[in-house]
Order: C-alpha cells, then structure tokens, then sequence
C-alpha cells in the first residue's frame, strides 16, 4: 500500500516563503534628492542615491538626458521606470517650442490664443522690427492735455536667450534700435509682453503648473491641483523706456529675485481652504514672495480681481492640452528612435518613461491665461532659507568665515544645506539657513 505523506511532515519539509521584495527609488540629481528620499519614505519605498542602483531599481530618476541615455543602454527590469522622455530637453528649447506653437497658432487661430505673439530671432527679425514700428495698442483711451493727440502706448516684447534660464540674459524692447546689440549668430525669441496682468498685493506674478507626463502611447497627462506663485520684489508699473531695466519688477523669476533685499520668505500657515476647491489644500503659503497657487487664487477672488477661478483653470487645463498636443509627435519619434537605437528590446514610448514639466503661465487682466515656456527640468529643491537675527549673525561670523577658507565653495554650500549650519550662498543677500 502506497504511503502519503502526513500534514505535519509537509509542513516541517515545506520551505518558508520569501520575503516581499521592496520597491527601490535611485536618484542621480542632487537637487531633486531630498524631495525623492521624501517621496520614497511616504511611498515604502528603498531609497538610493547612487549609479550603482541603475539594475536592480524599480524607479530611476535622471538629473539630464545624457545620464537618461546612459541608463537606456544597460541591462535594466522590463518593470523599471524612467524620469525623463526621449527628446524632451530639445523640444522644451524656447526656438523648438516657438516655432511648434507658431504653426499650430496659424492652423487653429482660436485654440492656441493663449500663445502670445513671439518671433524666432535672427530668422524673423524683420516681422519683429515691423511689430514695434507699428505696434500701437488700439483701443486703449487716455486723458487729453492741451487738445493733443494723445500718444498710444508702446508695444513690448521680452527677448530671452534660446540658451539660457532662470533670468540669465532676458530684457524688455520698445523700439527697433534697442535691438542693434544683440548678436546676429545668437538664438532669441522675441515674445508679446503682458502689459496689463493680474497684481497680487501690487507685485506682477506668474504660476508654475506641474505636469506629469506619464505616458506617450497613449498620451496620459495629469495636471496638479495645486502650483506654486512667484512674485516680482517691486511695485508693478507699466512698461516705460525709463523702467525696462527693471528686471525685479517685471521679471519673477526666483533665481533673480532671490538676491533682492525686499524678497519676503514669508511664512507657513496651516488650515487654509479654498471657496473653489472644497477645501483640498491643507497646507498653504499665502504671503512672502513665494506662494501657494490656491491661496492666491483664493485671495484674488475674495478682492473680485477673479471673477471666475473656476473658469481660469479650465482655461489652464485647456492650454496644457493643447500644449502637449503639439509636443507629442517630437516625444513619440524621439521614443521610437531610441527603441531602435536599442535594438528594440524596450518600448520607451509605452509607459516606460514618465517625466514633470513646469508650465509658466501669466493671467491678464480679464483672468485670461497665458503661457510663457515650458520647463522640462523645473527646480524640486523643497530647503527654505532663512535669515539670522543680529546675535546669531555675529556670533557665527568667524566660524563660517573658516570653514570656508579650509574647503571649497561647493562642498561648503552642500555641507550647510545637509546641516543646517550658517551659510552666504547666492540664495539670499544676508547670511542665512537652509
């Protein structure tokens, strides 16, 4: 008679089931390492910063398109994700997005309104002069002096360097001889500049809107609820040949502004809901220089300077469409390419890849959005700087003068960021933490 086995035996010769293999996070940038390693911990996942994490990670987040390239081409999960699409840095270039948005701008005039009128410089340079030539606003009435006609005013564009970013090299044209020093081999594009925006508290403002890309095939995007509010450090006033050099007031760009003395750092407040958002933002920022998009969307409403917050972001949600719209071919040959140039082995079109824009958008006067550029690396530094009081200042002046003789700048800056220690980096003019 055949024996079995008795279910105790099984049970002492069955072999233990293996562990739940936890998720790992590898992050190559070191800016966005902090807000990774927050996102890892909330999300149970094992977080690494270095390269040697590339095979065995879940997720990889990619500081630029050559280390995207780099991980692309070794051996790596079918499960694992990518922070970055294939031809998104080329495309997000002010002259490639430019000249992608003139033409759609030309084929649906009224979808694509939210894109000012922008030229592609040295190629286009002539429709350029011709606009500030004959560049008088129409409509617009002011008060009469001594029977004279009254004069109209002046057109304006902002010039931004193909090149550059966060401020460097941007400044504001009225006329056709301001443009005699610019260099004939360099990449500008002139853009129509929004004369009569939205004030919040009298200072000019725009919106960074964060959009995660998550797919290419099919074209998934979802748009964050919440953004972040830059301001400018000065007064608005509108555009004078006397006042153009004024990046401060009417540029807010943080990077620039940053450096002013009359930046505000403002402080956090809790609890703070929204009439139009039933109450989804639990934590705000609702002063400083830097703020929560829903508090001040809130706060212009409540003062009747927003008539319809609802109907600004629709039109908000309706311009990024429309946007990505016209980057997806670029983003789905750019996929295929490198699919191919990888023998094939890996679709990065379908799910593989995902990565964050940043939408800079500004409101007119009416609420109407308009869209300035996109980012295709926006800044995921979350430190916040601080500045000393008078006692803590010069005690810790001679130390910090020290440390900075013994080590380099850099590693002196990245060491007071990790710490908490006293620091003088460009990020504020007064010594500060972060």
């Amino acid at each position: 008679m055949k024996k079995t086995a008795s279910v105790a035996s099984c049970v002492r010769n069955a072999r233990p089931a293996p562990a739940k293999r936890r998720r790992t996070l590898a992050c190559t940038s070191f800016s966005a390492g902090p807000v990774c390693r927050a996102v890892a911990c909330a999300s149970g996942l094992r977080f690494r910063d270095t390269k040697h994490a590339w095979r065995t990670a879940d997720v990889i987040w990619v500081a630029t398109q050559r280390e995207l390239c780099a991980v692309a081409t070794t051996k790596q999960k079918k499960t694992t994700r990518l922070s970055k699409l294939f031809g998104s840095r080329e495309l997000c270039c002010k002259s490639r997005l430019s000249m992608e948005l003139n033409i759609a701008q030309r084929l649906f005039p009224t979808q694509f309104s939210f894109w000012p009128e922008t030229f592609r410089l040295p190629e286009e340079r002539a429709g350029l002069e011709r606009a500030l030539t004959n560049g008088n606003v129409p409509g617009v009435k002011t008060k009469r002096k001594n029977h004279q006609k009254p004069p109209s005013p002046k057109t304006t564009f902002i010039l931004k360097p193909d090149d550059s970013s966060q401020g460097d090299g941007i400044f504001l044209v009225q006329k056709t001889r301001d443009l005699r020093h610019l260099d004939a081999a360099r990449k500008i594009i002139a853009q129509h500049y929004i004369a009569e925006p939205i004030l919040c508290d009298g200072f000019k403002f725009d919106l960074r809107i964060y959009v995660v890309v998550s797919s290419v095939t099919p074209l998934r995007a979802h748009v964050c609820r919440e953004g972040l509010v830059r301001l400018a450090t000065k007064k608005y006033i509108s555009p004078t040949s006397k006042n153009l050099s004024i990046t401060s007031m009417h540029l807010t760009n943080y990077s620039l502004n940053k450096r002013s003395k009359d930046f505000d750092h403002g402080q956090e407040c809790s609890g703070h809901t929204n009439k139009w958002d039933d109450g989804a933002c639990a934590l705000s920022f609702n002063s400083g220089s830097k703020r929560s998009m829903l508090a001040v969307l809130s706060s212009l409403a409540d003062m009747g300077k927003l008539q319809n917050p609802e109907a600004t972001w629709t039109s908000i949600c309706s311009l990024v469409r429309h946007t990505l719209l016209v980057m997806h071919p670029h983003l789905k040959a750019s996929a295929c390419s490198a699919a191919q140039a990888n023998g094939g082995k890996v679709e990065f079109n379908k799910g593989k890849c995902f990565q964050i824009f940043g939408f800079d958008v500004v409101l007119d006067k009416t609420g109407a959005p308009f869209l300035l550029e996109v980012n295709s690396n926006p800044s995921m530094c979350i430190d916040a700087v601080h500045d000393l009081d008078k006692e803590e200042k010069d005690g810790s002046a001679a130390s910090a003068r020290t440390e900075e003789a013994r080590v380099s700048y850099a590693e002196t800056h990245i060491r007071r960021q990790r710490s908490g220690a006293v620091c003088r980096c460009m990020d504020s003019h007064k010594p500060h933490r972060h």
